[in-house]
């Protein structure tokens, strides 16, 4: 990790101006290359998840933190909170180290699944961002409100991935719904988040 010295940062007028402002954005998502590599719907749903944490880790802007209100800093990785059901079906988040290769990261994702059930746990870390995977989302919406969350005004994001579907054209199209602080990225960097996910990742690596 290292600390960004924000007198000389080039985002510090912006940071200085959205402050403690979050950014709610929904993409349709073209994963239908991903889409091609999985042989069920449960192998696709953690290629995506893999191919999104993949691209937070290849993009700075999506590793940097707030530490308070005069201190950035940047975290050499960034790793993934799933959310998963209880016996109770109560939703608790468990803490998926990254690893560059699919294969790691899927052993890591099943193991993060099975022990959330079987003693949950609420992991509470900006080194990471959250997942929530849901069936139905806006699909036209972005705003700009104060954010409540203590996590998001630090940069920890949450994304909230919808289910894909096919269209008429055969191309497997995801909602992607993004939460983040407006003072560390924008659309711009949302966009070529989702270009390095769905165009660079590679699910070999």
């Amino acid at each position: 990790m290292k600390i960004i010295d924000i007198t000389q940062w080039k985002r510090r007028k912006y940071f200085d101006r959205f402050f403690g402002t979050a950014t709610y954005a929904t993409a349709l998502v073209d994963f239908t290359q991903l889409y091609e590599h999985a042989d069920n719907a449960a192998h696709f749903k953690s290629l995506l998840m893999h191919s999104i944490l993949w691209a937070n880790n290849q993009l700075e802007a999506f590793r940097c933190r707030i530490i308070n209100e005069d201190s950035v800093a940047c975290y050499d990785t960034v790793n993934l909170s799933v959310t998963a059901l209880t016996p109770d079906n109560l939703p608790y988040q468990r803490f998926v180290p990254y690893a560059p290769s699919y294969a790691d990261f899927r052993k890591m994702y099943r193991e993060a699944y099975q022990a959330s059930r079987q003693s949950p746990q609420k992991d509470a870390r900006l080194d990471m961002i959250n997942n929530i995977s849901i069936n139905m989302l806006p699909l036209h919406f972005t705003q700009l409100k104060p954010i409540e969350s203590p996590y998001i005004m630090r940069g920890s994001l949450v994304y909230r991935i919808g289910e894909g579907r096919i269209d008429s054209l055969g191309r497997m199209i995801v909602p992607c719904n993004v939460c983040f602080p407006h003072s560390l990225f924008d659309g711009y960097d949302f966009k070529l988040l989702m270009e390095y996910a769905t165009k660079r990742y590679e699910p070999g690596l």
